[in-house]
């Protein structure tokens, strides 16, 4: 809900939870890119929403076993009525809800507590009118969040609060109790711990960053809306390996794993293979969840350790060659200002 204006992640985009401690600490202050961070917020928001049609094809082929039927269904229900309404919802709830505030705000209509719990009401209020709409709510809620802040209006009206980074702790909290609590431990070695560390592993290596290190050189963005130009945004491997690793995988997984089961319930062919997918599927991807969450956890104070080596080992070799020139430059002007000896003059003179 909330996530709307710093958007969230799944299975096809970035793990909301844990690219926020990369985001918004020192390591991506200091020792990244803010393109390549914007890249990655970006990405964050929008995968989830548009993986929603990607989810949807398979499901409705296993609905039925008219093919032309699904492609119809998925054309018409998923991207004209879920993806198109959400996207029109989103947008004019998002820049109504941006000029009215700010027009309450210029009048003196609106205190400093309802101004910076106005974001919360709208994000709930996209969501539930959305969600009885039968749409995607996911995609609604990040196309008003970034229409609400797309003149960073309200962000730096909050920025000194610090409100978001209570709202994101809140949430996060929340978020991980509720997702260990679900967990499906015994499902986990009934399944085979072999097979779901095997593709644990496949998918958190091969899912991304393969893909991203061969196209680093593909991968644009925006320079300016008015220019309209497009440059490449990762200028090194160390850079596009960072944003090919830092994919985790997360609450969009849990989302769309327990919306698999609800949509193959209604199915009418292949019992016993649909049977298997809705038993099945919450228990693989909560435990590559899982093993996204540690593993990535993991890694984020490891490089965050590594970067801070690298910039002090630079700052130093800088600092060094600053002293050098320095004293370079001292020599020479020492060695200006003596008078020079000739045969015919002496510095008593």
């Amino acid at each position: 809900m909330c996530y709307s204006y710093r958007p969230n992640s799944g299975t096809f985009g970035y793990q909301r939870k844990i690219r926020q401690q990369v985001h918004s600490a020192s390591l991506a202050q200091y020792n990244i890119s803010g393109k390549v961070v914007d890249l990655c917020v970006i990405n964050s928001g929008a995968n989830d929403g548009l993986g929603f049609p990607l989810l949807m094809l398979p499901i409705y082929f296993l609905q039925t076993d008219n093919i032309g039927e699904a492609l119809m269904q998925w054309l018409t229900i998923t991207w004209l009525y879920e993806i198109g309404l959400s996207i029109v919802i989103g947008f004019i709830l998002g820049y109504s809800a941006k000029h009215i505030l700010q027009k309450s705000e210029k009048n003196g209509l609106i205190d400093k507590g309802s101004f910076l719990a106005f974001s919360i009401g709208l994000a709930l209020m996209v969501t539930g009118l959305v969600s009885l709409l039968a749409s995607d709510d996911l995609l609604a809620v990040f196309v008003a969040g970034n229409t609400f802040t797309w003149d960073d209006w309200f962000t730096e009206k909050t920025k000194k609060e610090n409100f978001q980074e209570i709202i994101d702790m809140l949430f996060n909290i929340v978020f991980f109790v509720i997702l260990g609590s679900l967990l499906p431990w015994a499902s986990f070695a009934s399944f085979g711990l072999g097979k779901l560390f095997g593709l644990s592993f496949l998918i958190l290596i091969f899912r991304r960053l393969p893909i991203v290190l061969i196209l680093k050189r593909f991968i644009p963005v925006l320079r300016s809306y008015r220019e309209a130009s497009f440059i490449p945004v990762l200028r090194s491997y160390r850079e596009a390996s960072f944003a090919g690793w830092f994919g985790p995988i997360g609450v969009g997984a849990i989302f769309f794993s327990l919306l698999i089961e609800e949509k193959l319930k209604i199915q009418t062919n292949s019992a016993d293979e649909i049977d298997f997918i809705i038993n099945n599927t919450f228990t693989v991807v909560s435990f590559v969840v899982l093993a996204s969450i540690i593993v990535h956890g993991i890694t984020v104070p490891i490089t965050n350790f590594h970067l801070k080596k690298r910039k002090q080992k630079k700052l130093r070799s800088r600092t060094a060659k600053i002293n050098l020139a320095l004293y370079e430059e001292d020599e020479t002007d020492v060695g200006d200002e003596l008078p020079k000896l000739t045969n015919a003059s002496s510095v008593y003179e």
